[in-house]
């Protein structure tokens, strides 16, 4: 992915020990965030193996934990339409998905027209929690 988002401002925050891993790798835990972006990029790389993305983004999510850390709404990133459009549609198109389909991954009741991390993490697994019980409350709220 030279030169898309992901390689320019998300790859390098990511500890090498994450980043090397097998692609399609279970058992991956995450927290809001950037992080989040490691989700889609797990998914791009099934997708690169053969899989379509909907067993792509399944296969992730089944062995994708989300853990939340932040129980307000105002401490979760939420990236402009225009910014994720200008920087994730070459990912989109990697994924095999329209732009908007890829918009709604990130899409909350409570960041209309924004695309909310948490809201990511949360789809993209399918085990949730918190650190403590109001935190994992505010994460299910912002699911929408």
């Amino acid at each position: 992915m030279t030169g898309s988002w992901y390689s320019l401002e998300v790859r390098p925050k990511i500890p090498d020990r994450l980043a090397r891993r097998e692609p399609c790798a279970h058992g991956v835990a995450y927290h809001e965030g950037h992080a989040a972006f490691l989700i889609l990029e797990r998914c791009r790389e099934c997708v690169a193996s053969g899989l379509g993305f909907d067993a792509a983004w399944e296969l992730v999510a089944s062995g994708t934990v989300f853990t939340t850390h932040t129980p307000v709404p105002a401490g979760h990133d939420v990236f402009s339409h225009e910014l994720v459009s200008e920087r994730s549609d070459a990912l989109a198109r990697q994924l095999g998905i329209a732009f908007e389909q890829f918009f709604q991954l990130g899409s909350s009741s409570g960041s209309q027209g924004g695309f909310n991390m948490t809201a990511l993490a949360l789809r993209g697994s399918r085990f949730h929690n918190g650190v403590s019980r109001i935190h994992a409350r505010v994460a299910l709220q912002m699911e929408g």
